[in-house]
């Protein structure tokens, strides 16, 4: 028997935001990180995390289903945050998970961020910024970066 897990607040996805990325946010509101939260879940099961294809592109049934109970979502709603539900193959995205100092990460808009803490909102990832051929945000045309550039 699988055992339902609710959180009492999780915040919504944003509209144009990868789903890695919401999973990121609801699991900081529990001081913890994407992995942990989705083991508490169920969803992962070993110390390996679940990649790009499990976490954005093409996540299953069976994680979808239990990240939409334990927020309170449709379950429409978070498929519609896998890029697989877009009409692109997974060779069209950037997959940003090196772990090393130095190795390639998700690449983002500071500018972007910016805009968010401004306007009282979470930073969150763009799916558009995961698009192989996306290297300038398309508001603030900057080149986004890809690591940090106070600590690289």
């Amino acid at each position: 028997m699988t055992v339902r897990r609710e959180l009492p607040l999780s915040p919504r996805p944003e509209d144009d935001e990868l789903l890695s990325s919401w999973q990121g946010r609801v699991a900081c509101r529990y001081d913890l990180i994407h992995d942990d939260l989705s083991r508490w879940l169920g969803v992962l099961r070993d110390d390996r995390c679940g990649g790009f294809t499990g976490r954005d592109f093409a996540p299953s049934a069976e994680m979808v289903q239990a990240w939409a109970a334990s927020c309170r979502l449709p379950e429409e709603s978070v498929q519609a945050l896998a890029l697989s539900s877009l009409s692109r193959s997974r060779s069209w995205y950037v997959w940003g998970e090196g772990r090393a100092p130095g190795a390639f990460r998700w690449p983002v808009c500071l500018a972007c961020l910016d805009d968010d803490a401004a306007a009282g909102r979470d930073h969150h990832v763009r799916r558009t910024w995961a698009l192989v051929e996306t290297v300038v945000c398309d508001r603030h045309y900057r080149v986004l970066e890809e690591a940090c550039p106070h600590c690289l």
